[in-house]
């Protein structure tokens, strides 16, 4: 088997439209960083809200998906997971008073105790999902016998990767950039879009395999 019969049958290099949000936010994420607000991409603001829809809706997607049911059942968990993670597992609606993009900690807050203990129950409880209904097996059928959707899957570590980069190092390149500039505190700040934006394409690109995998893969072992 040579390369290209390789990719062929184990890849989809189909432009599927929901595929389509994800590459606009991809090269909106440059301009997006220099020119909106820095306000945008705080905790609780308006990019994280989108992507709070964004997550919702692959919720409803893996719930209701026509083919991979239990497997898509337990992403939806994952993505459950995530959601609550995006809100601080709502630590954001705490915010501490006359103080931008600030949030009390659990320690100060009542019950505030009790949050990682649940985590953690939903975390072991989503692995007993996992292991008695034994979709390792239904994962590896899926990695196998499916092609992978790899523009879907490309997009989705470009934002891993520049999100990680944006918040571990975004400080560092934006004050290369300031130095040639001269302004070091504006650009500074969009970093928290930067970050935003990328994380916005990464749970775009999840959408877009979720519903793939969903609906327009139609497994026929099942």
């Amino acid at each position: 088997m040579n390369i290209k019969e390789f990719i062929k049958n184990h890849f989809d290099c189909n432009l599927y439209t929901i595929t389509i949000p994800a590459i606009i936010c991809l090269l909106a994420i440059t301009p997006c960083a220099l020119y909106l607000p820095e306000s945008w991409g705080f905790e609780n603001g308006i990019i994280e809200n989108i992507q709070l829809i964004i997550l919702l809706t692959a919720f409803i997607f893996s719930i209701k998906a026509k083919s991979n049911k239990k497997l898509l059942i337990f992403i939806a968990l994952i993505i459950l997971l995530m959601t609550l993670r995006e809100i601080n597992y709502g630590r954001i609606f705490f915010p501490i008073p006359n103080k931008e993009n600030m949030f009390y900690s659990w320690k100060d807050i009542k019950y505030g105790y009790l949050v990682h203990p649940i985590i953690a129950v939903y975390i072991i409880g989503s692995a007993v999902y996992f292991i008695v209904n034994k979709l390792h097996r239904e994962f590896w059928h899926v990695m196998t016998k499916l092609k992978l959707p790899i523009i879907n899957f490309l997009l989705l570590f470009i934002g891993i990767i520049t999100a990680y980069c944006a918040e571990k190092y975004g400080h560092n390149l934006v004050m290369i950039q300031d130095l040639t500039t001269g302004l070091i505190s504006e650009k500074y700040t969009q970093c928290f879009v930067l970050e935003e934006m990328a994380e916005l394409l990464s749970y775009l690109a999840i959408l877009s395999i979720v519903y793939i995998y969903a609906f327009k893969y139609q497994d026929k072992s099942e």
